[in-house]
C-alpha cells in the first residue's frame, strides 16, 4: 500500500501532462501534428477531453502502472524514469472499458452513468478510440 500511496499522485499528473483537462493549440498540434488550420481547443476539450477525464476521474486502482512500477523496481531500475510510460497500458484499458460499454449497452460504469448515456454514442467511441490510439 504504501508504494502506490508513493507513485499515485505521479501517475495521476503524468495522466493530465499526456491528455490535459483542457486542451491547448501546443497539445493538440504536438498530438496530431501541425496543420494550415488553427484546431478549435473548445470543440477538442469537449468532445475528447471532457469526456475522458469523466471517465478516468471516476476511480480505477491504477494496477497497471503500479505493476509496471513494481516490475521496474523488481529488475533493479529506478520506477521515477518509467512514469511517463506506465500511462499508456492505463489509457489503453480505459478505452476498452467505454467500448465494452458500448457493445453490451451498459448502463452503468464505476457507479456512474455509461460514458454513451452521459454523452451520445459518437462522443463515447471517439473517446475510447483516442485512449486506444493516442498512446501508441
Amino acid at each position: 500500500m504504501e508504494f502506490n500511496n508513493k507513485y499515485r499522485e505521479t501517475i495521476e499528473k503524468a495522466l493530465k501532462e499526456f491528455l490535459p483537462e483542457e486542451i491547448t493549440v501546443t497539445w493538440a498540434e504536438k498530438a496530431a501534428g501541425k496543420n494550415q488550420w488553427t484546431p478549435d481547443t473548445n470543440a477538442l476539450t469537449n468532445a475528447l477531453s471532457t469526456p475522458i477525464w469523466n471517465f478516468l476521474s471516476r476511480g480505477g486502482k491504477r494496477w497497471r502502472p503500479m505493476l509496471m512500477l513494481l516490475s521496474c523496481q523488481a529488475v533493479g531500475g529506478k520506477p521515477e524514469d518509467i512514469i511517463q510510460f506506465t500511462i499508456i497500458p492505463e489509457l489503453i484499458h480505459n478505452g476498452t472499458l467505454i467500448a465494452d460499454d458500448v457493445e453490451d449497452g451498459s448502463e452503468l460504469r464505476r457507479g456512474k452513468p455509461a460514458l454513451h448515456k452521459l454523452f451520445g454514442m459518437d462522443i463515447a467511441l471517439n473517446a475510447g478510440n483516442t485512449l486506444y490510439f493516442l498512446p501508441s
